[in-house]
């Protein structure tokens, strides 16, 4: 039984991701009998942020990839996978917690029939600046950074006392060349593509954590073969879900590259593990207004990451 499937997502080329995008689809049209994946057909990004995420819920297209963080748009509890200080590097390269996260977003995703087929590394995110490193908290204080999505991450950036701004990406240069932003938060890859928007980039490790979620609307998952099915969650499992630790590398050599490239120009740095208390401290409100609102969706994400 042939079929094709139209998949959206907004990052951008050459991004680093993109590849295991390619490797999923190629793995799907080798095993399925028949199950094809066009990815963001005419190589544009018709569908950025949210309105990948709408295109399958109106079922424009049968499958997005979509930042997790817009997924509480349907469900707030779903803003567990955003706290910070929680996703980590160490939590995710297990297969085990992978697939209980996995498992744990499903619930959630029943009522507006939608299913979550894998769960992709983003990027601890890093703040571009264009003028200085942010090494304290103070250093945020009144800049204007874009973020990914709205919800938790602005108030996240909001307990540090910067002015957030949700923006997809593919609105970020034009926000940067009206004077709208001092800043953005981004992953390695979005670094790369922002051009001469920053020179100046800093990490502070578990802040800001993005992943990406491959959501497939779940009434045309189920009219799919058993074996077609089958197929496309292996292909999301082996080329998504478990190449966390390749995608953390690539991310590790975008940085290193581009300062390398740069030389001098482009700086980077990271605040230590030993650095980090005075920034738990300013998010704390944030998690302890989550876990008051939402306690049995902090209780379930509890048991992963124990």
């Amino acid at each position: 039984m042939a079929k094709e499937a139209v998949l959206v997502h907004d990052i951008k080329a050459p991004h680093p991701r993109l590849k295991y995008f390619d490797d999923m689809v190629d793995k799907v049209a080798k095993e399925s009998w028949g199950l094809t994946i066009a990815i963001n057909p005419g190589g544009k990004i018709i569908y950025p942020g949210k309105k990948s995420l709408d295109a399958v819920i109106t079922k424009k297209v049968p499958l997005t990839l979509v930042n997790t963080a817009l997924l509480s748009s349907m469900d707030p509890r779903l803003g567990f996978v955003g706290l910070p200080f929680k996703i980590s590097d160490e939590l995710m390269e297990n297969p085990h917690n992978a697939e209980v996260l996995i498992n744990l977003i499903q619930a959630y995703l029943e009522p507006p029939g939608l299913k979550i087929l894998g769960i992709m590394r983003g990027a601890d995110t890093i703040f571009i600046m264009k003028e200085k490193h942010i090494s304290t908290v103070e250093d945020l204080r009144g800049m204007r950074i874009r973020v990914a999505a709205p919800g938790l991450y602005e108030e996240i950036l909001k307990s540090l006392g910067a002015d957030p701004i949700p923006l997809p990406s593919k609105e970020i240069d034009d926000a940067f060349k009206r004077g709208e932003l001092d800043g953005m938060s981004t992953s390695p890859g979005g670094w790369v593509l922002s051009g001469p928007i920053g020179n100046k980039g800093s990490l502070v490790p578990g802040l800001i954590f993005y992943t990406y979620s491959m959501i497939a609307d779940k009434e045309w998952f189920e009219s799919l073969p058993s074996k077609q099915q089958r197929v496309l969650e292996d292909a999301a499992k082996a080329c998504i879900t478990d190449r966390w630790h390749d995608m953390k590398m690539d991310d590790t050599k975008v940085i290193k590259d581009l300062v390398d490239r740069n030389n001098g120009v482009v700086t980077y740095t990271m605040i230590p593990q030993s650095g980090l208390s005075p920034w738990k401290r300013k998010v704390e409100p944030v998690i302890e207004k989550f876990e008051k609102t939402f306690p049995d969706a902090v209780e379930n994400y509890n048991l992963l990451i124990k």
